[in-house]
């Protein structure tokens, strides 16, 4: 296993236990650090520490257009995710599907949505 699935794989774990809190923030945000902006669906950050060091973790949800090669298929809309890392607000690490395998970045998405301040807002607390 390579540094960054292991470093990914805490977050995932973390996430999965409620111990890493997300709260969704304006899609807008952090501009200056996210490539094409335009395709952020959703935004999610999370304050994490590790190693004596403190991260600002950005989790994108975004639009992606995927087309099979051919002349008379049409371009279909897909959701993907993206984990940015960023330190005293530089961007160190991206994770994407390249990196970590598609199903478990959709995996730390999906939870962060459903753990997400604004979601527990409007749907209520557990019960």
């Amino acid at each position: 296993m390579s540094n960054h699935e292991t470093f990914f794989n805490e977050i995932l774990e973390l996430t999965r236990l409620g111990r890493l809190p997300w709260q969704q923030i304006g899609r807008k945000d952090n501009a200056d650090v996210i490539l094409n902006q335009h395709l952020v669906i959703r935004q999610f950050s999370a304050t994490y520490h590790r190693r004596g060091e403190t991260f600002t973790l950005l989790l994108l949800e975004r639009r992606h257009l995927y087309s099979e090669q051919g002349l008379f298929t049409e371009r279909e809309e897909r959701r993907r995710s993206e984990l940015l890392v960023l330190e005293r607000g530089e961007l160190i690490i991206n994770f994407n599907e390249v990196s970590i395998k598609l199903a478990r970045m959709m995996e730390l998405l999906d939870l962060a949505i459903f753990q997400s301040d604004r979601v527990r807002h409007v749907l209520g607390a557990p019960t």
